[in-house]
């Protein structure tokens, strides 16, 4: 009897032992990952891209960790580039268990880390989520908040798939602006490939469009009440193109030749000391302000819109967006035509005012004549890489419009403009 109870006691020992080890690496995972120093952080990072097997044996610790990074960002701190280099290890990492992973985080309460989640499922197309990813139009924060929706939208374009474009198709119908030009242009791209090939497939796809704009045209005439005098149906009987689209193109404003899609938009004007040099007769200042009337007043009554003036210090002609109504283009003519002449340039505060303008806003039309030379960050790289990392959570379109700049800040604005869409 005592022969057999020593080997079981040892082999019970084993077995405590290595799930103790389990636990305990489990442990020194999740305490690396959310430790309050990024290099620690990007270190265990580093450690599970290198080793997928690590990976998998403690994905539920990194879940744990991301949803710990949830509760740690706030308003004015969104989550840290290691969150954001952590997410895309679990979407190129693929499988199953990675997929049920990011559907864990998309329910997360904290927009920033279910918006992250819904892009690593989009990017990597991980298939089986389309319809989970179409049901998040219910969710609460689709309905009012303009990044998530921008999120969602683009996740389902990257998807590829005829699932997802039939979702797109039902999603269009409540959106506008700069989403209704995404999708619009998406689903015009599309051909009979994307169909598999299957001429009945795509042939009831563009009935399906041609219904949802039918449909909508209906529902505008009900609203307007006046005949609708646009082509009947999503597409015309000579092109695959979108009526919306073609409409949209021959309509749409221009401010410096950059077509205006957005319905929700703000307009941030440099007006410091050295917006009074002479340009072709006028001062800089002067040309600019002329340009940027001339946008407003193009700006049909459905747009919403704001301006925000800079040069040392940062101010808004409205607390948040305005209707484009003809009394509000007025006033805010008024606005820009009273602008003075500034100090020193903050490019950095006048995009952080866009970045917290307005929750509904879509796109930013830049325009400015110098290198920042005040403001809490004056470094080009370091503005670069702060906006465009809080831009991950916000997706403005951020247009940017050189005036006389030197090569440096061109490549900056480029750069800025580039990698958010504008």
């Amino acid at each position: 009897m005592i022969r057999l109870i020593i080997p079981c006691l040892f082999l019970a020992c084993l077995v405590n032992a290595s799930v103790s080890m389990a636990v305990d690496a489990a442990n020194v995972v999740y305490r690396s990952l959310v430790a309050s120093s990024e290099v620690t952080r990007f270190r265990e990072i580093q450690r599970l891209s290198q080793d997928s097997g690590r990976l998998s044996q403690h994905l539920s610790s990194v879940v744990d960790a991301l949803r710990k990074h949830g509760l740690d960002a706030t308003f004015d701190k969104p989550p840290e580039a290691s969150t954001v280099a952590l997410f895309e290890l679990i979407g190129k990492q693929g499988g199953d268990s990675c997929e049920s992973a990011l559907l864990q985080l998309v329910e997360q309460e904290n927009p920033e880390i279910a918006m992250l989640a819904i892009h690593q499922l989009g990017r990597y197309q991980y298939r089986q989520s389309i319809d989970v990813l179409a049901g998040l139009a219910a969710h609460d924060q689709y309905q009012s908040n303009y990044a998530f929706r921008f999120t969602l939208i683009r996740a389902l374009i990257e998807m590829g798939h005829i699932n997802a474009n039939h979702a797109l198709v039902r999603l269009r119908h409540d959106t506008d602006g700069q989403l209704r030009y995404h999708i619009d242009t998406h689903l015009n791209r599309l051909t009979v490939a994307d169909f598999g090939n299957d001429p009945d497939l795509y042939n009831a796809f563009k009935e399906k469009l041609s219904a949802s704009a039918m449909s909508e045209s209906t529902d505008k005439k009900a609203t307007e009440g006046r005949p609708d005098s646009s082509k009947s149906g999503f597409f015309s009987a000579d092109s695959a193109e979108p009526e919306s689209l073609k409409r949209m193109r021959l309509k749409a404003p221009e401010y410096y030749g950059i077509k205006i899609h957005s319905k929700r938009l703000l307009f941030i004007l440099d007006n410091s000391g050295s917006m009074k040099d002479p340009w072709y007769g006028q001062t800089r200042l002067e040309r600019a302000k002329a340009e940027l009337i001339k946008a407003i007043r193009e700006l049909s009554g459905d747009v919403e819109f704001g301006i925000v003036a800079f040069h040392t210090r940062v101010y808004q002609w409205q607390a948040g967006l305005v209707e484009a109504t003809e009394s509000n283009k007025d006033r805010a003519i008024d606005f820009v035509r009273s602008l003075g002449y500034g100090d020193r340039t903050n490019t950095y505060g006048a995009l952080r005012r866009a970045l917290d303008y307005d929750e509904d806003l879509e796109a930013v039309y830049l325009l400015t004549d110098g290198k920042p030379t005040i403001g809490e960050l004056v470094s080009h790289q370091a503005i670069l890489s702060d906006i465009l990392h809080r831009n991950r959570f916000r997706h403005l379109n951020l247009n940017t419009i050189g005036f006389a700049v030197d090569g440096f800040t061109r490549e900056i604005l480029n750069k800025l403009a580039m990698e958010s869409g504008g």
